[in-house]
């Protein structure tokens, strides 16, 4: 998939995630996509597990460590798609209200 179809692609969606690992931390391919990503989409997050270089990546990105567990990393995932799910809701409230 080219990096024009995947910000396409999140466009089709209420929140997109993206999750990094080890090995593709250092792609820089990966680190251009997530931020052209975060540029165009308000609700597009990155995870990225392991990484040092937190400058690289877009800033509401999360950072765990390449020690976390698997459950670790999916409880949080699950915690910040609630809050993201919650976000997305209020500020379609607040447009509804605001274009009365």
């Amino acid at each position: 998939m080219s990096n024009a179809e995947f910000v396409h692609a999140i466009a089709k969606h209420q929140s997109a995630w993206l999750i990094v690992d080890d090995e593709m931390q250092s792609n820089s391919n990966m680190k251009a996509l997530a931020k052209h990503a975060a540029a165009t989409h308000e609700y597009f997050r990155c995870m990225v597990v392991g990484e040092i270089d937190e400058k690289a990546w877009p800033a509401n990105t999360i950072f765990l460590s390449s020690d976390a567990l698997s459950t670790a990393v999916i409880d949080r995932l699950r915690n910040e798609s609630h809050v993201l799910r919650i976000s997305i809701s209020r500020n379609r409230h607040m447009r509804r209200l605001q274009s009365r």
